[in-house]
Protein backbone atom coordinates (compact mmCIF):
# COMPACT_ATOMS: atom_id res chain seq x y z
CA UNK A 1 0.00 0.00 0.00
CA UNK A 2 2.65 2.26 1.29
CA UNK A 3 4.31 1.33 -3.05
CA UNK A 4 1.31 2.38 -3.87
CA UNK A 5 0.41 5.83 -2.21
CA UNK A 6 4.42 7.06 -3.16
CA UNK A 7 3.80 5.76 -6.77
CA UNK A 8 0.48 7.98 -6.92
CA UNK A 9 2.64 11.14 -5.25
CA UNK A 10 5.21 10.79 -7.87
CA UNK A 11 3.02 10.90 -10.46
CA UNK A 12 0.73 13.75 -9.37
CA UNK A 13 4.36 15.63 -8.54
CA UNK A 14 5.96 14.51 -12.09
CA UNK A 15 2.37 15.28 -13.97
CA UNK A 16 2.54 19.03 -11.92
CA UNK A 17 6.38 18.97 -12.69
CA UNK A 18 5.01 18.87 -16.43
CA UNK A 19 2.42 21.33 -16.58
CA UNK A 20 4.79 23.92 -14.98
CA UNK A 21 7.36 23.51 -18.15
CA UNK A 22 4.75 23.41 -20.61
CA UNK A 23 4.93 26.43 -22.74
CA UNK A 24 1.60 26.91 -22.27
CA UNK A 25 1.10 27.21 -18.85
CA UNK A 26 2.08 30.67 -17.07
CA UNK A 27 1.73 31.34 -13.64
CA UNK A 28 -1.80 34.04 -12.98
CA UNK A 29 0.80 36.74 -12.50
CA UNK A 30 2.50 36.09 -15.90
CA UNK A 31 -0.98 35.85 -17.37
CA UNK A 32 -2.75 38.90 -16.03
CA UNK A 33 0.76 40.90 -16.98
CA UNK A 34 0.38 39.64 -20.80
CA UNK A 35 -2.98 41.02 -21.01
CA UNK A 36 -1.82 44.21 -19.84
CA UNK A 37 0.65 44.56 -21.97
CA UNK A 38 -1.41 43.76 -24.28
CA UNK A 39 -3.94 46.53 -23.00
CA UNK A 40 -1.25 49.13 -23.50
CA UNK A 41 -0.01 48.03 -26.56
CA UNK A 42 -4.34 48.35 -28.18
CA UNK A 43 -4.05 51.39 -26.10
CA UNK A 44 -0.90 53.17 -27.93
CA UNK A 45 -1.99 52.17 -31.20
CA UNK A 46 -5.31 53.60 -30.41
CA UNK A 47 -3.45 56.74 -29.08
CA UNK A 48 -1.41 57.14 -32.45
CA UNK A 49 -4.20 56.44 -34.78
CA UNK A 50 -6.04 59.46 -32.84
CA UNK A 51 -2.62 61.91 -33.63
CA UNK A 52 -3.07 60.76 -37.40
CA UNK A 53 -6.44 62.09 -37.61
CA UNK A 54 -5.87 64.82 -35.41
CA UNK A 55 -2.27 66.03 -37.71
CA UNK A 56 -5.01 65.22 -40.66
CA UNK A 57 -7.87 67.35 -39.32
CA UNK A 58 -4.88 70.09 -38.69
CA UNK A 59 -3.73 69.84 -42.50
CA UNK A 60 -6.93 70.24 -43.73
CA UNK A 61 -7.93 73.40 -41.36
CA UNK A 62 -3.95 75.04 -42.88
CA UNK A 63 -5.35 74.19 -46.35
CA UNK A 64 -9.02 75.72 -45.76
CA UNK A 65 -7.02 78.87 -44.11
CA UNK A 66 -4.64 79.04 -46.87
CA UNK A 67 -7.59 78.90 -49.49
CA UNK A 68 -9.64 81.86 -47.44
CA UNK A 69 -6.23 83.80 -47.69
CA UNK A 70 -6.61 83.35 -51.41
CA UNK A 71 -9.72 83.96 -51.79
CA UNK A 72 -9.40 87.63 -49.23
CA UNK A 73 -6.50 88.61 -51.14
CA UNK A 74 -8.45 87.98 -54.78
CA UNK A 75 -11.29 90.49 -53.19
CA UNK A 76 -8.62 93.04 -52.39
CA UNK A 77 -7.34 92.98 -56.01
CA UNK A 78 -10.80 93.55 -57.53
CA UNK A 79 -10.59 97.31 -58.88
CA UNK A 80 -14.16 97.62 -60.48
CA UNK A 81 -17.05 99.96 -59.68
CA UNK A 82 -19.85 97.66 -60.77
CA UNK A 83 -22.84 100.42 -60.01
CA UNK A 84 -20.65 102.57 -62.68
CA UNK A 85 -19.45 100.31 -64.80
CA UNK A 86 -15.97 101.63 -64.22
CA UNK A 87 -12.39 99.66 -64.28
CA UNK A 88 -9.68 101.46 -61.92
CA UNK A 89 -6.01 100.81 -61.79
CA UNK A 90 -5.73 100.56 -58.34
CA UNK A 91 -7.89 100.16 -55.04
CA UNK A 92 -7.00 103.75 -53.79
CA UNK A 93 -8.61 105.30 -57.04
CA UNK A 94 -11.64 103.15 -56.62
CA UNK A 95 -12.11 103.86 -53.09
CA UNK A 96 -11.76 107.60 -53.93
CA UNK A 97 -13.99 107.62 -56.90
CA UNK A 98 -16.65 105.85 -54.46
CA UNK A 99 -15.95 109.06 -52.28
CA UNK A 100 -15.56 111.95 -54.52
CA UNK A 101 -17.45 110.94 -57.99
CA UNK A 102 -20.87 112.87 -58.90
CA UNK A 103 -21.37 109.88 -61.21
CA UNK A 104 -21.08 107.24 -58.46
CA UNK A 105 -23.23 109.34 -56.00
CA UNK A 106 -25.94 110.09 -58.35
CA UNK A 107 -26.25 106.41 -59.20
CA UNK A 108 -26.00 104.87 -55.85
CA UNK A 109 -29.42 107.62 -54.84
CA UNK A 110 -30.95 106.43 -58.58
CA UNK A 111 -30.75 102.62 -56.84
CA UNK A 112 -31.64 103.10 -53.27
Amino acid sequence: MNLKENLMKFKVSQWSYDAKQHHLHRPVEKYFSDKEEQQKRIEEEMLRERKKEKSIEEQKVQELKKVLEMIKDEKTKIKICLLCKRKFGSIQQQKNHEKFSEMHQKKLKTVL
